[in-house]
């Protein structure tokens, strides 16, 4: 098992597009040391060329009510005090 970064997949991605399979294989075996046999790299390279981008956080939604419910959660920590009735 390995972990991948973003940088990692543009690279690998970049091999592909520019050189083929075998050139991303070469880039991904020059990334992962741990990985030394050309078969599992080309296994490996469709599969992470075929992957799609992580998303972009979602941006709040764009209606009243949800920018109303967002901004009655801000200040749900703070304390309010109503005086009720003549002061006396």
């Amino acid at each position: 098992m390995f972990a991948i970064s973003d940088d990692d997949i543009a690279a690998i991605r970049a091999a592909f597009y520019v050189g083929g399979e075998l050139a991303a294989a070469v880039e991904f075996r020059r990334r992962f040391r741990g990985i030394t046999d050309n078969d599992v790299a080309r296994d490996w390279v469709p599969r992470i060329v075929a992957w799609p981008p992580l998303a972009a956080p979602a941006a709040p939604p764009d209606c009243p009510r949800a920018r109303r419910e967002a901004h009655r959660h801000e200040g749900a920590h703070v304390e309010r005090r109503v005086r009720r009735g003549p002061a006396a």
